[in-house]
């Protein structure tokens, strides 16, 4: 396996890049729910060619189809249906730093469940990763406090880490056996797929055939990144542990303030600077743990 930290550096920035390129496609006039459609689709069909291209399937069998439903529910459909409910009653900052929670919550999870340990020195690096990212974030919004916000929506959007951790978690110890992430994420994302199809149907999308140039180019970059970042995201967990993939967030908010200096030029203060330097040092003490337990993984 590749180096994981390098492998965590470059998902964080297929992170950071996708929701640009989503930013993107939305403000090129492409609708939102069309943008979602579209590339949920284009992800499920990305990864069936991929496993096409290797001649291998995800497995239909009771156990894993189980698995595939039970992890596009808590790593997809809940978090990301709570996500379109809060983001337009919670400011931007807030809404980063509640998500940012991720790896702690994981941590948490983990430990609870005892798939991890905790030591000091990881719950130190974690703790100082958020607070790191939260700099990060603090700095990219211009230095705005959050303002007025209402402690009921807070609540409600840490539900979207929780999930998240959930999620991470369960995929990590429950692993199917002889499956590998490419054959996992196809499995994930025709469930998603199916579910947004049920949800929504493409009549918006039916009705506009035609998609600019910027467009197309946008979603396909969204597309891409996300199918390589699932692929890398599972890998990750299943090799090195939920807490350890999901500060990946870290990363994100640090290549996302890159990002808008070199796209839209933002510019990159001294508390940014100051926040990658604390996230780096946060990877290193947070490393990847020796599991608690052997994970408990889907028979087959």
């Amino acid at each position: 396996m590749p180096n994981p930290y390098l492998m965590l550096v470059v998902l964080g920035a297929i992170w950071a890049t996708r929701l640009g390129a989503l930013k993107y496609a939305i403000n090129a006039g492409l609708p939102a729910p069309v943008t979602i459609q579209v590339a949920v689709l284009g992800i499920a069909i990305g990864l069936t060619l991929v496993n096409a291209l290797r001649g291998t399937w995800p497995p239909l069998r009771r156990d894993t189809v189980r698995f595939y439903l039970l992890s596009g529910l808590l790593g997809f459909i809940c978090p990301f249906g709570l996500e379109a409910i809060v983001a337009a009653r919670l400011p931007v900052f807030v809404l980063i730093l509640i998500v940012t929670t991720a790896p702690v919550w994981t941590m948490l999870v983990a430990a609870a469940v005892g798939t991890e340990r905790i030591s000091a020195v990881r719950a130190t690096g974690v703790v100082l990763g958020f607070a790191a990212a939260g700099l990060v974030a603090f700095d990219s919004s211009g230095g705005e406090g959050p303002g007025a916000v209402d402690p009921l929506w807070c609540l409600l959007a840490m539900a979207i880490p929780l999930f998240y951790a959930v999620y991470t978690v369960f995929v990590a110890s429950r692993f199917p056996r002889r499956l590998d992430a490419v054959q996992v994420a196809q499995g994930q994302a025709i469930i998603v797929a199916l579910a947004v199809l049920a949800a929504q149907p493409f009549q918006d999308f039916w009705s506009r055939m035609a998609f600019s140039p910027v467009q197309v180019t946008a979603v396909g970059w969204v597309v891409a990144a996300e199918v390589v970042g699932l692929m890398m995201y599972l890998s990750l967990a299943r090799d090195r542990g939920a807490t350890f993939v999901t500060q990946a967030n870290y990363v994100a908010i640090c290549m996302g303030a890159v990002l808008g200096a070199f796209v839209f030029g933002d510019p990159i203060g001294w508390l940014s600077l100051l926040g990658a330097v604390l996230v780096a040092v946060a990877l290193r003490l947070a490393r990847a743990p020796v599991p608690a337990a052997v994970p408990t993984a889907s028979s087959g």
